[in-house]
């Protein structure tokens, strides 16, 4: 390049910077006020500042859900920004760039920035230029020429597209958004002069935007035969927003369902099913309502609107129970038409009548791998049939794959996806927009606790010391699920849970213990006596305690495992406590404190739900419970009370309190020693999914080569310490040669040492019945990993003695009476020495369990009857 060519882009570069420099000069004196009673801010940077207090809030804030996103809500200031995902929701409602500036310009003290400006034509220039709809059992997309060759560019398979040729021209109409017409009712409300004024503004504007606009613009029609979120996605990309449109009055079969005169929806939960609907089309998107905000109604409603056959995926059986009491509580349905079909509950699904089915994750999720004919043919049913809603509750866990599998077999003509929050800790949840759609309505906690619609909530945080003896081993221990336990089970949190709880039960309140360690959650609620619910529970156990708990006073509080996270109604609870909690996951505080924010019937007082923390101080735990303290505040508005557990009333005066219960240090620290390196911590309903978050991690920092699918395959049911660099650098530096599918199954086959199993059984000789209790339920999960991942059994003795036979042949019917589903062999083998072993076999790898090498025969018989004691106390 020559010199002259250089200076000229070199002064064509200043040129470009000087003229940045003066359009940010620019931006940043349209900060000027000239507006002053008006509720917003506009920023260059794209952030809008909201009075919380001005009259004009109500309408500033039902705008603002659809093209921004929120940054902070505190209790008078909130913070928006305008957002690529923003300006799709936008185009998707039906808002134009004209429309947008319009309407920040109406509402806003300054002008609107020319950077902000220019942000919103750039994403919004592609408006309506692609439609995507379900038509015989196929997915097509009818996408503009103007946009073509930009997608094709983002498009991974170029093959996924098929074009169908059409004899007369596509030409789709672009209208304004229906839903601005309710404006003018809202301001007509409002007395002062300055905003009657503002009135005839936006009456102005609205007949401005009523007037129809239709713009001609070529399409070109394809059939999708391929990966349609990889189309999806490359739309995005390339900023123009995929609307997938249902007109459902084009139905020939309609399901037979209405309202109930009964059913009277809150204003926020029609806006959010207009929202879904406007005029003849249906739109897919995501409805984000707060815990006990109503989104089951939200469902309800649209299914009403739509009146065609609906697949409903719940995250639990207890949660397919609950929608199934709220349709026919809401609506006149015919209950014959609403189908189960989980592995706890299967009705009869017959005819050809539009039905709705309740299903779960993990039951579809079975089903699609499942090869034996007698599941595939519900399953073909479901993904062979023609949908009209496929409605995701809980949709956040939806970025997992396995659940994208899934949804990919659905065919539905759209998707509505319902959350209390959408946040995910792994980076995930711009997939949402691809798989389901765009964010048609969001609400405001704090709006409906103003407005008597949830509880107002009393959130409490208790900083507890570790004891000295935890201390010492948090300190030496490098192991994170050690570590984890220890400050989980911290027994400076035992007298502050049941001080807690006993105050609280006195008032007349109904608690909810969480806790995600199994081991703590199960120990702390047998020696206090309460009722534990976790994924082992099955689904009647389940029903029977909540119950209880819901309508009666015999059981006040229950301790529940992360499968009380979601998908449970229990108006009655009024506090929360959480002893352990996963790391710094911001939606799992959301979530378990819209479990007591029920709105409570016969309370004088502001508060009526209290919300604690217990966090061992100085550990990772205070760390991750700030993060998620943080969050609450800046998000929800909701401000956290910090207490020290040494300045609560028991440590002052002992002597009052003197009927708390101690606890055994050195017993906890001993099962939290001997359950480090098992699964008796983790919840089997979780493991999978914690298990490919970490996996997404571990494959990025160990190469691609490991697929995600074959890792779930492999590592199932295996604990965390298993994915540290650390381990895999061990196997790589020993097995050099061992390809990495290898060493992942080598992994696999170290954690299955069941030397575990002497262990725990030589120890329950000696223990409480607490602690038996809490072995068996040990025990049960074990052998649930087993028969999963189809172990045997197999016994290796010598012959010499003819005792060893029989004592074999007796060992053998104790294991397969332990084991009812492992089949278990004897061998005789050769040798001289007196001795038994007992192997376990997967894959026709075998490793020992057990090992006896005998001197005397007395010593076999003294031997063998206590392992046969040991497993008949486990029967039991």
């Amino acid at each position: 390049m020559s010199f002259e060519v250089k200076k000229r882009k070199y002064q064509t570069q200043v040129i470009e910077v000087q003229k940045q420099l003066l359009e940010d000069e620019m931006d940043y004196r349209d900060l000027e006020i000239v507006q002053q009673n008006k509720p917003l801010i506009l920023s260059p940077d794209l952030g809008i500042i909201v009075e919380k207090f001005n009259p004009l809030y109500d309408i500033a804030f039902e705008f603002l859900m659809c093209v921004a996103e929120p940054i902070s809500r505190s209790e008078f200031i909130h913070e928006y920004v305008l957002t690529q995902m923003s300006m799709y929701t936008a185009m998707v409602l039906q808002y134009s760039a004209d429309d947008i500036i319009k309407l920040l310009d109406l509402l806003s003290k300054n002008r609107v920035p020319q950077k902000m400006e220019n942000f919103i034509r750039h994403h919004t220039n592609n408006i309506g230029q692609a439609k995507f709809f379900l038509q015989d059992k196929s997915y097509y997309v009818d996408i503009g020429e103007s946009v073509l060759d930009k997608i094709m560019m983002n498009l991974q398979d170029k093959n996924s597209l098929q074009e169908i040729i059409q004899e007369e021209q596509i030409v789709h109409n672009i209208q304004a958004n229906p839903q601005l017409k309710n404006l003018e009712n809202q301001i007509l409300e409002l007395k002062e002069a300055d905003i009657e004024q503002l009135s005839k503004e936006i009456d102005t504007f609205k007949d401005w935007m009523a007037q129809e606009k239709t713009e001609t613009i070529k399409f070109k029609r394809f059939r999708i035969v391929g990966d349609y979120f990889d189309l999806a996605q490359a739309l995005i990309r390339s900023s123009v927003p995929l609307i997938q449109e249902y007109d459902f009055t084009k139905e020939q079969q309609k399901l037979d369902i209405n309202l109930k005169p009964s059913t009277k929806p809150r204003l926020y939960q029609q806006r959010a099913a207009k929202n879904v609907i406007m005029g003849d089309y249906a739109k897919s998107g995501l409805i984000v309502l707060p815990c006990g905000a109503g989104k089951t109604l939200v469902g309800v409603i649209c299914m009403t609107l739509i009146k065609s056959s609906t697949v409903i995926i719940c995250d639990s059986n207890v949660s397919v129970e609950q929608w199934k009491r709220e349709i026919e509580t809401y609506t006149t349905i015919d209950n014959r038409r609403i189908i189960r079909i989980t592995g706890f509950a299967k009705d009869k699904w017959q005819g050809e009548q539009p039905v709705i089915i309740l299903t779960t994750y993990s039951w579809l999720i079975a089903q699609f791998r499942n090869n034996s004919s007698s599941t595939k043919t519900v399953w073909n049913q479901i993904s062979e049939a023609n949908w009209g809603i496929c409605l995701v509750d809980e949709v956040h866990r939806l970025p997992a794959v396995q659940f994208q599998n899934v949804l990919k077999q659905i065919k539905c003509a759209i998707k509505i996806g319902l959350t209390a929050t959408l946040l995910r800790e792994d980076q995930k949840l711009d997939n949402l927009y691809f798989m389901i759609g765009p964010k048609l309505y969001e609400e405001n906690l704090i709006d409906l606790m103003t407005q008597g619609f949830l509880a107002k909530p009393h959130i409490i945080e208790i900083q507890c010391d570790m004891t000295p003896i935890f201390q010492k081993e948090y300190q030496t221990k490098n192991n994170m699920s050690v570590r984890q336990l220890l400050h989980t089970g911290n027994p400076g949190k035992f007298k502050a849970l049941q001080f807690l709880i006993k105050n609280h039960e006195m008032l007349g309140h109904k608690i909810i213990v969480f806790c995600d360690s199994l081991l703590i959650l199960n120990y702390y609620a047998i020696l206090l006596g309460y009722p534990v619910i976790d994924g082992d529970l099955n689904t009647d156990e389940k029903n029977k305690i909540f119950s209880i708990f819901k309508n009666s006073n015999e059981i006040k509080t229950i301790f529940v495992s992360r499968v009380g996270d979601t998908g449970i109604d229990i108006p009655s609870a009024s506090v929360g406590i959480e002893i352990g909690y996963l790391g710094g996951s911001r939606r799992q505080k959301v979530q378990r404190l819209g479990r007591v924010m029920r709105p409570k019937q016969n309370t004088n007082n502001d508060i009526q739900a209290f919300f604690y923390s217990l966090a061992s101080k100085d550990t990772t735990e205070s760390e991750y419970s700030y993060k998620r303290q943080k969050y609450i505040t800046e998000q929800l508005g909701l401000n956290t009370e910090l207490l020290l557990e040494n300045d609560l009333p028991y440590n002052k005066n002992p002597q009052k309190y003197k009927y708390l219960k101690q606890m055994n240090e050195m017993d906890l620290l001993e099962q939290i020693m001997l359950s480090s390196n098992d699964l008796t911590n983790k919840d089997p309903q979780f493991i999978e999914e914690e298990v490919q978050v970490i996996t997404n991690t571990f494959s990025q920092e160990f190469g691609d080569n490991m697929s995600e699918e074959q890792l779930m395959q492999e590592y199932a049911k295996l604990p965390f310490e298993y994915f540290a660099k650390e381990r895999w650098d061990y196997y790589i530096k020993v097995h050099p040669n061992m390809s990495q599918s290898v060493i992942a199954i080598s992994m696999v086959y170290d954690w299955l040492n069941l030397s575990g199993y002497k262990r725990d059984a030589y120890e329950i000789s000696r223990r409480s019945k607490q602690n038996e209790i809490i072995n068996k339920i040990v025990f049960r999960k074990k052998q649930s990993a087993l028969k999963k991942l189809g172990v045997q059994f197999q016994i290796n003795y010598c012959c010499s003695q003819q005792i060893f036979k029989q004592k074999a042949d007796a060992l053998k019917k104790s294991l397969e009476s332990l084991f009812p589903e492992l089949s278990c062999n004897n061998y005789a083998i050769g040798g001289k020495s007196e001795e038994i072993a007992v192997y376990a076999i997967q894959d026709k790898k075998p490793f020992l369990i057990w090992h006896s090498h005998i001197d005397e025969p007395e010593d076999l018989t003294q031997t063998f009857g206590r392992l046969d004691q040991i497993f008949q106390q486990f029967k039991q």
